[in-house]
């Protein structure tokens, strides 16, 4: 038996970033025909199924190019941005242990992972419902409050997406902790 060799730790995080990939794949080509084939046989009149295959056929390209680390420059730019900005004002990276480097380096990439998922999802968002707007348009239908049911309740969706990752900064932000951390050693001098 050969002695186990070290796999880097990126190439870990890339495998697991295509297993990732093909479950999510897998998922994909098990539901989506299955809600075909429900749409079809009882409602083929409206095939509401090209919402779900468009939508989440966007989301599982995007899975695909950060898998395969096809992304493009400029969102690899992007991402070289955020990491600036969220390490700036934490010191010399060489006053930094390797430890903590890691965990900053851990943490950004997490944040980083989610704004690329979130703007995945805006993305899907705005080109489903283009889709359906300009396809309802181009039948000559004139547009009814109806039409706008996918992007009324996926926007809450969105909404409840964009809050789980922006939230904590809109309300909770860096003044905001300051604020309470005075309010709090004023409190506890009082005592």
């Amino acid at each position: 038996m050969e002695p186990q060799q070290h796999i880097p730790e990126n190439v870990q995080k890339q495998l697991k970033n295509i297993k990732g990939f093909y479950g999510h794949l897998t998922a994909f080509c098990i539901v989506i025909p299955t809600l075909i084939a429900v749409n079809l046989w009882l409602m083929p009149e409206f095939q509401w199924f090209w919402f779900s295959l468009i939508g989440w056929g966007i989301g599982l390209f995007f899975h695909y190019l950060e898998a395969f680390q096809r992304m493009p420059r400029l969102m690899r730019d992007v991402e070289a941005a955020q990491m600036q900005k969220y390490t700036q004002g934490l010191g010399n990276s060489a006053e930094l242990t390797a430890v903590q480097q890691a965990e900053i380096k851990y943490e950004v990439e997490k944040k980083i992972k989610k704004l690329r998922g979130f703007y995945g999802h805006l993305i899907a968002y705005l080109i489903v419902n283009a889709i359906v707007v300009i396809s309802e348009l181009a039948d000559g239908s004139p547009l009814s409050l109806g039409l706008f049911n996918l992007a009324i309740w996926w926007g809450f969706g969105l909404v409840a997406h964009a809050v789980s990752v922006f939230g904590a900064n809109l309300f909770f932000n860096e003044a905001w902790e300051r604020r309470k951390i005075e309010e709090f050693m004023k409190n506890s001098n009082r005592k």
